[in-house]
């Protein structure tokens, strides 16, 4: 009866959101499943195409009135997914995204059990992460703790979907700069990139003008210690 929907989970920061935008730009036959949620809505968002806001009285109703496939609460506001909005779409042909975390796909999978492919996206590592959340305008420390915390508890459970992938696909603007780093005195070296403010981002192929050397902790606790 049901075409396979797609679910789609992610901690906070690892661009779960642009990859189901990315999606559906390039996939005609594919939409993004609108959920339901208590938060305010933000600057740039439009309600019925990025979240149904209501009320937490408005969504108590609806969940009493057992309307939704799944439902959690997150960061203290409660989401949902409705089940009209699924199974209207699907009757049309329409295959759908959910983006959802962990708690909404165990919930979404016992209702359609045999028809979700489950995606996991994490990010290259937990330092990218922080850093993806802590430039974020809206982020102040409190909240990013909450949320690196939360992301922990998400990242744990990637064992339960069928793919996972990682998102190391990013942006550079042109004005960034690069300096190799060291994770520590008996850690390996890596190349730290800091972004730049410019909207214009580097092409395949182009180059870092700003860079810098590191400083050689391991040589010159050398030259201290044995005096070469």
């Amino acid at each position: 009866m049901y075409k396979r929907q797609l679910v789609i989970s992610s901690p906070s920061g690892a661009g779960k959101t642009t990859i189901c935008k990315k999606i559906i730009e390039e996939v005609d036959s594919i939409d993004l499943s609108v959920s339901v949620t208590t938060r305010q809505k933000r600057k740039d968002e439009i309600n019925g195409r990025d979240y149904f806001f209501r009320s937490d009285k408005e969504f108590s109703i609806l969940e009493k009135n057992k309307e939704f496939l799944e439902h959690a609460n997150v960061f203290g506001f409660s989401y949902g997914t409705l089940k009209k909005e699924v199974i209207s779409k699907i009757e049309k042909g329409i295959d759908i995204i959910v983006d959802i975390d962990w708690q909404g796909t165990r919930q979404f999978q016992k209702y359609l059990p045999n028809d979700i492919v489950k995606v996991f996206i994490l990010p290259p590592s937990i330092k990218e992460l922080e850093n993806r959340l802590g430039k974020r305008a809206s982020e102040d420390k409190k909240n990013f703790l909450k949320r690196m915390s939360e992301a922990r508890k998400e990242i744990s459970h990637y064992i339960e979907y069928d793919f996972v992938i990682i998102n190391n696909e990013i942006k550079i603007p042109t004005d960034s700069s690069a300096k190799i780093s060291s994770e520590g005195l008996l850690g390996g070296s890596y190349i730290a990139i800091e972004p730049g403010g410019s909207d214009d981002m580097l092409d395949a192929g182009d180059s870092i003008e700003l860079t810098q050397g590191s400083i050689d902790l391991i040589g010159l606790l050398g030259n201290a210690v044995f005096g070469s």
